[in-house]
């Protein structure tokens, strides 16, 4: 018997499994789709379910849209908070990354002078973003200068040095879409945290990728795309906003009960 030889077996049964996975999904063609960082095609499952959830709104939109879908969105808060270790009540569903970004960038109260800290490396809407309300509000924004392969003791220097009495926001990428490098983020908001600094995390390339506790990095605010790694219809991504900030961050649109 030769040790080194493959096992046919195992590699069959291995090959059967992904057979069975691909199964699952729609075929991608004509072209192979590589790019789930930006969206990852859905299981034929979660495809039927979203089609058949359209026909039935369809069929009486005022009332199965409102008084039957929407009645399954605490459940579904439930399962997600459970995912990412938050609570129900800090999480706010929304459409993708940028519009969960959005409603942190422009919600979060700052003043003419205020200091917000980015990156070169920072998805571009978020760049801009902070740059309109630079324009809008007279806000001042840093960027952190690190090379993306740099070490994770140089980065949190490049942040730390450039903090100031004046920083009142931290902005902070979890996973580049360059490249997939991961930041340290746990220590980056543990320092921002001990200066009174809020942080804001793009998460939209580490949920369902990799684990993530929102508890265990203690930022402010957590934003991901579920129609990335989670595999959810295109168009839904969650914001996670910490208690500590509910209360006084602005939403990005006015909710429909707005206390007077």
């Amino acid at each position: 018997m030769n040790l080194f030889a493959p096992d046919l077996k195992a590699e069959t049964k291995g090959e059967e499994l992904w057979e069975r996975v691909r199964a699952q999904y729609p075929a991608q063609e004509p072209l192979l789709n590589l790019n789930n960082a930006a969206v990852s095609p859905p299981t034929i499952a979660v495809q039927e379910a979203t089609i058949d959830a359209y026909r039935f709104i369809s069929r009486n939109p005022d009332y199965n849209m409102w008084s039957n879908l929407d009645a399954a969105l605490p459940g579904i808060k439930r399962d997600l908070a459970e995912l990412i270790d938050c609570t129900p009540d800090e999480i706010a569903l929304n459409r993708n990354s940028s519009e969960g970004l959005s409603a942190a960038i422009f919600g979060i109260p700052l003043t003419k002078g205020d200091q917000v800290l980015i990156s070169n490396w920072d998805y571009p809407s978020v760049r801009a973003g902070w740059l309109q309300r630079h324009h809008r509000d007279g806000i001042e924004v840093v960027n952190c200068a690190f090379d993306i392969m740099d070490s994770d003791e140089d980065i949190i220097d490049a942040y730390v040095e450039a903090m100031t009495p004046r920083t009142c926001v931290l902005q902070l990428t979890h996973m580049y879409h360059w490249n997939g490098r991961v930041l340290p983020i746990e220590r980056l908001c543990r320092i921002a945290r001990e200066r009174n600094i809020i942080t804001i995390v793009d998460g939209a390339q580490t949920f369902a990728q990799m684990p993530v506790s929102f508890r265990q990095l203690d930022c402010d605010f957590f934003i991901t795309s579920l129609h990335k790694w989670l595999g959810a219809p295109v168009g839904n991504g969650m914001l996670i906003v910490n208690r500590r900030q509910i209360d006084r961050t602005w939403p990005l649109l006015a909710p429909f009960d707005q206390p007077q």
